[in-house]
């Protein structure tokens, strides 16, 4: 009897649809180690990512740089920059004209704010201060 049992075991394995099984079942646990594999190599991308991570301050004055470069007319509106603290700096001028028009001791205050020089003639410091903010050129007068 446990010879019989034994060829009939024999024969099983030759069956096509539990022949295929088995082989499901390999396959299946090859698709499995090859997701953890993955998910491995996930997991380390994920943390070498979050190592650099950018500064939401950094990527806010980017963009607002960007868009404050496409201001052309005095009354065109800005977009405020953050400080290293990242937050908003009081008294940011609304638009280039507002500029134009600060005292020598309010701009100090808004550059220190964003811990850029302060050494230089007025006119030098709204122009490193508009060059700061991504402002590029400004047409004084509005189009016709």
């Amino acid at each position: 009897a446990s010879t019989s049992t034994a060829t009939q075991e024999g024969r099983i394995q030759n069956i096509p649809a539990l022949n295929a099984g088995q082989q499901i079942v390999q396959e299946l646990r090859r698709m499995n180690e090859r997701i953890d594999r993955m998910e491995l190599r996930f997991t380390s991308i994920s943390i070498t990512r979050t190592g650099t991570e950018l500064d939401p301050g950094r990527d806010h004055n980017s963009i607002a740089r960007q868009f404050n470069s496409h201001a052309v007319l005095l009354s065109t509106q800005l977009i405020p920059l953050h400080n290293s603290q990242n937050q908003e700096v009081e008294n940011f001028p609304a638009n280039i004209a507002a500029i134009d028009d600060l005292e020598a001791d309010q701009l100090t205050q808004l550059l220190r704010a964003y811990d850029q020089p302060t050494i230089g003639s007025l006119d030098i410091l709204k122009h490193n201060f508009k060059k700061y903010l991504g402002i590029l050129d400004v047409v004084p007068f509005p189009l016709c």
